[in-house]
């Protein structure tokens, strides 16, 4: 190899090394939503929250997201000490939890709800 060929070779390297080591971040092109926040919420003890329409409806509880239920302080708490002894849940749950949350999303200049 000449010395030519090596001075081309180590500075197509260093080109390509250079641009392999820029600092542009990744823009992602996705829309996201936020659902962060404070939710409406009811225990489903029926499990009828689907087929009773319960999105339509005001629930009469709360929880904030993001969150559990164990944090939110709801359930009921746990007494089986064989399995407290190791990592578990506070609280269990008898009951389905249904969560709501109404959101506005404008999608190409309206708004839907």
């Amino acid at each position: 190899m000449t010395s030519k060929s090596v001075f081309q070779l180590i500075i197509t390297i260093g080109i390509l090394f250079l641009f392999s080591c820029s600092k542009t971040e990744f823009v992602s092109t996705r829309l996201t939503l936020n659902l962060s926040g404070t939710w409406q919420f009811d225990l489903d003890s029926a499990e009828n929250g689907l087929n009773g329409n319960w999105f339509e409806k005001e629930l009469s509880n709360f929880v904030v997201l993001p969150g559990t239920l164990d944090e939110n302080n709801i359930g009921f708490v746990n007494n089986n000490h064989d399995e407290t002894m190791r990592l578990s849940r506070e609280k269990h749950m008898k009951d389905l939890p249904g969560i709501r949350k109404k959101l506005q999303l404008k999608i190409h200049g309206k708004i839907r709800k």
